[in-house]
């Protein structure tokens, strides 16, 4: 959507939704449209990293980012509320084997969790 946002002045919705496969109505539906949820949420996570790393001169970490993120609070007054992840690694006769766990703070329990030879980003999103 911001690239037909970008240049529909000079070209229109209407050549660009066709060169680029898209419906006009779905672009005008988009346009109408209040964010996802998701988008909101990511926004505001995005935000916060970005204030931890500016403050920290740019030389923050992982571990000082999660920290400000979840305030060191490994506690959750009701299921669903703070999931964490982890990532494992194992060295076995046929080659390296990687785990991605996912675990719900407030049960202990693992809600999901996924096995692949690779680490690829599919691995994290499948266990979650």
């Amino acid at each position: 959507m911001a690239y037909i946002d970008a240049h529909k002045d000079e070209c229109g919705v209407e050549p660009l939704c066709k060169t680029l496969q898209v419906a006009p109505s779905t672009y005008y539906e988009a346009k109408t449209q209040p964010p996802p949820a998701r988008s909101v949420s990511d926004a505001a996570t995005t935000a916060v990293i970005a204030k931890v790393h500016a403050e920290s001169y740019e030389v923050s970490g992982v571990a000082k980012v999660h920290a400000d993120l979840v305030e060191q609070a490994f506690t959750a007054p009701a299921p669903d509320r703070l999931w964490v992840a982890d990532i494992n690694y194992c060295r076995t006769f046929a080659g390296w084997v990687y785990a991605a766990f996912v675990i719900d703070v407030f049960s202990r329990r693992i809600v999901g969790r996924q096995l692949s030879t690779s680490l690829r980003t599919d691995l994290a999103l499948d266990a979650l």
